[in-house]
């Protein structure tokens, strides 16, 4: 769709006068579109033939207890898209939520998973997936982007596919090495749904000992009703660490 400056564009029974800013809005709205038609036909069919499901701009595939997410994102500039990929567990609330109970495996986002991540585009593009001036950027584009899913997608999902077996190969020093307070309450909640109390307890160690060596006295008081009482009343909290 273009609309020329000056041109007019009637919305119901109103009509507006096109300005230079509107024309240039409308006409890279028009240009998401198409760019989203194009990756809709050369990627989704590969997606949902491994099993993945859904409408619009993100699809997920179950696993058991093991959710797998995919969401292809508009940039904020209107420019280009990036893949978002994520993996959560359907018993976990949802990051960043109060919730104490699980996520919707049919809505929950990449931005909502424990584990996160997004395609790397090739070096020419930089960051994202430009949706390209021309018919023939934009094809280039949509090539690189499913051959970025092809090569880098596998790998990512594979690496936490099977619940419990998969997860039960983390450990707690796995999570001290990779300093991460929100990764320990991840699995401390992990171990607790597995009836594992001692793993539990060892993993919300780790994740109290990373907030105290940042002063983070708040956020510790999470991970020592886990360490002093073996059913705490709170362990459900949609307290996010990364916020500290």
């Amino acid at each position: 769709m273009v609309v020329q400056r000056g041109s007019t564009l009637s919305i119901g029974r109103f009509v507006f006068v096109a300005s230079a800013g509107f024309c240039g809005i409308i006409q890279r709205v028009a240009t998401r579109v198409e760019y989203m038609k194009r990756v809709g036909e050369a990627l989704y069919p590969g997606l949902r033939a491994e099993g993945f499901s859904g409408s619009g701009e993100t699809l997920r595939k179950r696993l058991g207890e093991v959710v797998q997410v995919v969401n292809v994102q508009g940039g904020s500039a209107a420019d280009r898209c990036y893949v978002n990929l994520g993996i959560h567990l359907s018993f976990l609330p949802e990051v960043g939520s109060t919730s104490r109970e699980g996520c919707n495996p049919k809505t929950v986002k990449p931005s909502q998973c424990v584990i996160q991540s997004r395609l790397k585009p090739p070096a020419e593009f930089q960051f994202g997936f430009p949706y390209g001036a021309t018919a023939a950027e934009t094809k280039r584009s949509v090539e690189a982007l499913v051959a970025a899913w092809r090569d880098q997608s596998p790998a990512f999902f594979r690496q936490l596919s099977a619940f419990p077996e998969d997860f039960l190969r983390i450990t707690p020093e796995d999570v001290r090495q990779g300093a991460s307070p929100l990764g320990a309450l991840h699995c401390a909640r992990i171990a607790f749904h597995l009836g594992d109390i001692t793993a539990a307890r060892a993993f919300a160690q780790v994740g109290y000992d990373l907030v105290t060596a940042k002063s983070g006295e708040r956020s510790a008081v999470y991970f020592k009703r886990i360490l002093d009482n073996p059913n705490p009343p709170a362990y459900w909290t949609g307290w996010c660490p990364s916020a500290e």
